[in-house]
């Protein structure tokens, strides 16, 4: 029994590392994305000129945060599932059947 609890603490670290390994990751890369974006932006403000400008500019602005913002809620979805399908796969693994927990309460 001992050794089973080990073994379950020692692979719940493991998913616990990875995920959040893969969480920092994606931080680092949202940040860095948005860096990209403000920086690129910035530069584009400098040339605008007129309204006619702005709103060309404007148009792709939005298309581009709205592109964004559903790539970060895939990422943050795919996350959740990898995290849901890692937890359950380590519960399914030691925790006993329900059959049997069932039957043997029985006895």
């Amino acid at each position: 029994m001992e050794n089973k609890f080990v073994e379950f603490t020692n692979e719940a670290v493991r998913v616990n590392s990875q995920l959040f390994s893969k969480s920092v990751e994606f931080g680092v890369d949202a940040a860095q994305q948005f860096v990209e974006t403000v920086s690129k932006r910035s530069n584009e403000w400098l040339n605008v000129k007129t309204m006619d400008d702005y709103f060309k500019q404007q148009d792709a602005w939005n298309q581009q945060s709205i592109d964004q913002t559903q790539e970060i809620g895939r990422k943050v979805v795919e996350l959740g599932n990898e995290a849901y399908s890692a937890y359950l796969s380590l519960w399914e693994s030691y925790a006993p059947p329900v059959s049997r927990a069932v039957s043997s309460e029985k006895s």
